[in-house]
């Protein structure tokens, strides 16, 4: 049986590019496991999770969820380091607007997600290239980010199936909980509203 998560642990995640480790530094009662994806890729595990290995990361995303994620052996622990102060509360997220060109799949409009707060920041810019987009995975849907070289900055035009290298894709039906399966009927009611919408459309609000 997986132990509980607690904040500060670090995860391993094998890819196809190499080693990847996560930290667990939050939780959203609605969206659930938030990790912050360690800077860099690994040929080998560290020694020890020093400050200096855990000090940056790429992005930061909700997983869904680290227990069965470590029950599906798809994570492994090794590691804990001190969660760092800005990631103690809630980061803010950019979230993408459902309306883009059908042609382009451009995305129209941005806003801002501040633990449950939305403000309309409009057009991309500068200030918000690097914020990370807002979103619910499964490991195996982070690891096709990860193989994908993604970034923030990856995913700041498109939205859906326009994405080459966007955070889910929606015609990967690994990568997203449909109603069928089991873990779908965990969710609170706004989770289910969240993926729900994203069904209903067939776009994404990941960014």
């Amino acid at each position: 049986m997986a132990k509980n998560p607690k904040f500060g642990d670090i995860y391993e995640i094998k890819t196809k590019n190499g080693l990847v480790y996560v930290q667990y530094t939050n939780r959203h009662p609605e969206f659930g496991d938030l990790v912050r994806v360690i800077d860099g890729l690994f040929e080998t595990r560290p020694l020890v999770f020093t400050e200096h290995v855990v000090k940056k990361e790429s992005f930061y995303v909700f997983i869904f969820s680290i227990r069965t994620s470590l029950r599906w052996k798809q994570l492994e622990l090794v590691g804990w380091a001190e969660v760092p102060n800005r990631f103690k509360s809630m980061p803010p997220f950019r979230k993408a607007s459902i309306f883009a060109d059908p042609n382009t799949g451009k995305v129209k409009s941005w806003s801002l997600w501040d633990n449950g707060k939305e403000t309309k920041i409009g057009r991309m810019t500068s200030k918000y290239l690097d914020l990370s987009s807002f979103g619910i995975v499964n490991v195996l849907g982070l690891i096709d980010r990860l193989e994908d070289g993604y970034t923030p900055r990856t995913d700041i035009d498109v939205v859906g199936r326009k994405h080459e290298l966007g955070p889910i894709r929606l015609t990967n039906k690994r990568n997203v909980i449909s109603k069928n399966n089991p873990q779908y009927k965990k969710l609170t009611d706004a989770g289910r509203a969240f993926l729900d919408n994203i069904d209903k459309n067939d776009s994404s609000l990941f960014g």
